[in-house]
């Protein structure tokens, strides 16, 4: 007998010895790609229904965390990522994606 599974993929961040409070995590990388789309840290806070004391608190421990900026605020004029805040989008989303493509192709197993 054929059975469909449902196979969720989360994939997390974490420094060695890192906390996974502090992860960069799916919930980061939605802030960030929201902030590449609205230039805003308060607009994709917004639209994630999150304060926005919340939103710059998660990016700044996730920043402490890995060792490095993720975006540059430019005061009145919104938010940008930085480049290393860039690649490490890009990678999670290359990496989220392979694991999606992978467990796709196993989602109906032979059961006895």
């Amino acid at each position: 007998m054929k059975e469909e599974l449902d196979i969720r993929i989360r994939a997390t961040v974490v420094t060695k010895g890192g906390d996974f409070k502090m992860a960069f995590g799916p919930g980061t990388a939605e802030l960030l790609s929201r902030i590449e789309e609205t230039g805003s840290l308060n607009q994709a806070a917004k639209a994630m229904k999150m304060a926005y004391s919340k939103a710059w608190k998660s990016i700044q421990n996730t920043e402490k965390n890995l060792g490095f900026q993720l975006i540059e605020r430019q005061g009145p004029n919104g938010s940008v990522l930085t480049d290393d805040g860039r690649a490490m989008l890009t990678h999670y989303r290359h990496l989220t994606n392979a694991l999606k493509r992978t467990s796709s192709r196993h989602r109906i197993l032979e059961r006895p």
